[in-house]
């Protein structure tokens, strides 16, 4: 079980027909006849003999993590950025508490090297679900961190090229800035304007990033601030980095503990008042919030695993309902909804049988 739960945390396991399954895979989850006895352990490496064996039990799903080097490849490049974005933070907060110079060809090499992969797909994601994100007890450092990995995410969705890549990277990586020393709670509406004064200490920072730093509060309604910028006054970038902070301050101040799905409705709610059509609807098509593999309780008690996504409503996914092991589509049965996430049961023990 603990084996699982790792492959879970690190963003590889995946539910696929059995058809798909390859020699090489690495089984997740156990497998179980009719009766309930175990025919085969999580941690198998899957057969050719052993796929068939499945196929002959009646099983049409299983929960695999793909063998291929590139998997591990993928899950440490990602894991090289986050830590590497998270160093670039600290380095950049702890300047500012201690007032020692600032440079910008570290920063620069950082986004650099983010926007590499961010373009390339390499080490970088094309949609997110909660688990994806980090809420520490330095607040400012994993929101930064949050809204900085969301908005590449939302950027590359939007076909952003590599310069504005850079400029998004660098832009939502120092949006916050302004709050990094300690200020009179009277100038925290202002922390935008002070971020812009910071960041210019750095020098050779893009004009484009710098105005992701003093527009990320602003809102197409108007009624933003700090300085009450509409629609077209405010640049796409601004809005994206505005839409990942939102949507993590809305995580931070109770969405957690709502369902997964109301994350959409929140983010939805902002359309024209806060945010464009576009920035909105490129951000929930990047958003997961129930990812193959999670299991579920809809309407009424049914119980089931998420096994496929429906494109353009990620809250009404197709569930392969248990114990009938049938697919339910939650765009076809609009009377039942998601109603929970519900933790892993406890595995089996069991030997692996050919």
């Amino acid at each position: 079980m603990r084996k699982e739960r790792e492959y879970r945390r690190s963003g590889t396991m995946r539910i696929i027909p059995v058809e798909e399954a390859t020699e090489g895979d690495l089984l997740v989850r156990g497998l179980h006849d009719k009766d309930g006895r175990l025919i085969l352990s999580h941690g198998v490496r899957l057969t050719h003999k052993l796929i068939d064996g499945i196929k002959r039990y009646g099983h049409r799903y299983v929960f695999v993590r793909s063998d291929g080097a590139q998997d591990e490849k993928e899950f440490a490049s990602k894991t090289n950025i986050r830590n590497l974005t998270r160093d670039m933070l600290l380095r950049i907060f702890r300047a500012l508490r201690e007032r020692t110079p600032l440079s910008s060809i570290p920063l620069r090499q950082w986004a650099d090297h983010i926007a590499d992969s961010a373009e390339s797909g390499q080490g970088s994601d094309s949609e997110f679900c909660l688990s994806n994100l980090e809420f520490g007890e330095d607040e400012l450092l994993s929101h930064s961190l949050n809204v900085t990995l969301l908005s590449l995410i939302v950027a590359r969705k939007l076909g952003c090229k590599r310069s504005a890549l850079v400029e998004v990277a660098i832009g939502s990586l120092l949006h916050d800035v302004g709050l990094v020393r300690p200020m009179d709670t009277a100038l925290v509406m202002h922390h935008p304007v002070i971020g812009l004064d910071t960041a210019r200490q750095f020098g050779g920072i893009p004009e484009a990033s710098l105005r992701i730093i003093e527009q990320h509060h602003e809102q197409v309604d108007g009624r933003g601030f700090p300085y009450g910028l509409k629609g077209e006054g405010i640049d796409e970038a601004s809005q994206i980095v505005g839409l990942a902070s939102e949507f993590d301050l809305f995580l931070r101040n109770g969405g957690r503990s709502a369902r997964p799905c109301e994350g959409v409705d929140f983010v939805m709610s902002k359309v024209d008042t806060y945010f464009s059509y576009a920035v909105v609807n490129a951000f929930v098509k990047t958003y997961r919030p129930y990812p193959n593999g999670t299991r579920v309780r809809l309407t009424g008690g049914l119980r089931g695993t998420v096994c496929e996504q429906n494109r353009g409503n990620s809250c009404r996914p197709i569930v392969r309902l248990a114990p009938f092991d049938s697919r339910f589509d939650l765009l076809a049965y609009t009377m039942f909804r998601i109603e929970e996430v519900v933790e892993e049961p406890a595995a089996a023990s069991g030997t692996a049988k050919d």
